[in-house]
């Protein structure tokens, strides 16, 4: 036997709630609106972006190594295969970013021995971990 398919509720049955069940089922249904179908975007930080790329230049200016930034605590996360391919940095120039996805995007002049690029992008992100990438 295949059970019997009931009504939505009528607006005189709805009306027939006390006044405090009807409290209850807007209060619920209101408590629900903030939530949404999307995520909570994480502000973007433009000059701690900077800052952490000018970190990561300075570092390699200096000689540093990744794994130094990486042993960091926040660690600074690096991809970077000029770097890691042993490329010397001598100098650098940061132009203004933009937003870029959840992170910016900086226009960078390098100035070194065996660079295989001089004029470059970093994607830099400081949520959820700090995070420094060549872009191609």
């Amino acid at each position: 036997m295949v059970p019997a398919i009931q009504s939505p509720v009528s607006l005189l049955e709805l009306m027939s709630l006390t006044s405090g069940m009807r409290i209850a089922i807007v209060s619920m249904s209101l408590a629900c609106l903030p939530f949404g179908c999307s995520a909570a975007r994480i502000p973007i930080e433009p000059e701690r972006a900077k800052a952490l790329l000018e970190t990561v230049l300075t570092a390699w200016q200096k000689g540093g190594s990744c794994e130094e930034l990486r042993s960091r605590t926040p660690a600074i996360h690096l991809a970077d295969e000029q770097w890691l391919g042993g490329a010397i940095l001598s100098d650098f120039s940061i132009l203004p970013g933009e937003s870029f996805g959840t992170g910016m995007r900086f226009p960078v002049t390098l100035t070194g021995k065996s660079l295989s690029r001089s004029s470059v992008f970093y994607l830099v992100s400081t949520h959820p971990v700090l995070s420094v990438t060549l872009a191609d």
